[in-house]
């Protein structure tokens, strides 16, 4: 069988004319998908390789969700805040706050270096100053509630709500400020403090005149 296939390929090659070689012999030969896809060969090795100037189209890369940061203090889901259970649940939070005050007290007047003192009682000033600007904010949270059940009283009997003004709001405040400074018995002494700065700045004022 094979000898047969080969002679008739002989046959039609003989039966071929001359034109019909010389086109099969001159015909170039399809490029194939790994040779397309192999770089262009450079005419001279030492000149620089020529590179395409359009960018690649990358693809779009995927849309993420930014991250939503919750607050549980503030969120419904969460549940409501009782005071009174975070009071009772964290008390001892505010003891061992207490606790370290008084650590430093006693370490500030058994410490004879001046600078390390000097330190502690810095530190104790900090921690007063926190601590009594929190109670601050605690009292004016605790009013502006109070002011609120007050409103909603008001509206639940048919009443026209009113709400106090800023200078009202201001004068309600110092009125609380110096009533609870009264019971501390340190009412007199912000007042000389508060004489003391309005005097100060009435002599720098008729300096600058």
């Amino acid at each position: 069988h094979f000898s047969t296939r080969i002679s008739k390929m002989g046959d039609a090659s003989e039966s071929l004319t001359l034109e019909e070689r010389i086109k099969i012999q001159t015909r170039k030969p399809k490029a194939t998908n790994s040779q397309s896809s192999q770089p262009k060969k450079r005419a001279n090795k030492n000149r620089p390789r020529e590179m395409s100037s359009k960018r690649p189209v990358r693809d779009p890369a995927p849309v993420r969700a930014s991250k939503r940061f919750v607050d549980p203090r503030f969120d419904n889901i969460y549940g409501e805040f009782n005071e009174r259970d975070f009071k009772q649940n964290y008390d001892f939070v505010d003891q061992m706050k207490q606790r370290d005050i008084d650590k430093l007290v006693k370490a500030s007047k058994k410490e004879k270096d001046r600078e390390r003192q000097k330190q502690i009682k810095e530190v104790l000033k900090r921690t007063s100053d926190r601590e009594r600007e929190l109670e601050k904010v605690k009292a004016l949270r605790q009013k502006a509630a109070l002011e609120k059940v007050k409103v909603a009283e008001a509206l639940a009997l048919g009443k026209p709500a009113r709400f106090k003004t800023k200078a009202e709001s201001k004068i309600s405040d110092l009125v609380d400020k110096f009533g609870s400074l009264k019971e501390k018995g340190k009412l007199l002494k912000y007042i000389k403090k508060k004489n003391k700065k309005t005097s100060l700045r009435s002599e720098i004022g008729f300096s600058m005149d």
